[in-house]
């Protein structure tokens, strides 16, 4: 009986308490209320693609039936950082690197749910 007695102690405890993970422990697409996986970037590549010319290819996928509306690249050079929105497409061509300089990108995937994957890479041309 003290047992039962101190299992039901324990049950309505936790209960009053609610549940022991925290909000950080939680995804924010879950804490959003959305539920789906996030869109992923894969095979991001970055390769010489002519003078000044750095070509970024990627492939892409969306996830529980969302579809990709947006690309999203986030370029960081030498004295600044720029963000260049896209329609869903596989390429991108900066046309303005300079040779020796590291270049930096992200190239992120937007899904119509709203949730972002994304993937980086460095190149420096010779």
């Amino acid at each position: 009986m003290r047992t039962s007695l101190k299992f039901l102690a324990v049950v309505a405890l936790a209960f009053i308490l609610g549940p022991a993970t925290g909000r950080a422990d939680v995804p924010s697409n879950v804490q959003a209320g959305n539920t789906h996986a996030v869109p992923t970037i894969t095979n991001l590549n970055a390769t010489r693609g002519g003078p000044n010319t750095i070509v970024l290819t990627w492939t892409m996928q969306g996830h529980d039936g969302y579809i990709i509306k947006e690309i999203v690249i986030h370029r960081r050079g030498p004295n600044k950082t720029e963000n260049i929105s896209l329609s869903p497409v596989q390429r991108w061509s900066d046309r303005n690197a300079n040779p020796g300089i590291e270049y930096g990108y992200a190239v992120c995937a937007i899904d119509n749910g709203g949730e972002r994957g994304c993937a980086v890479a460095k190149y420096a041309l010779p």
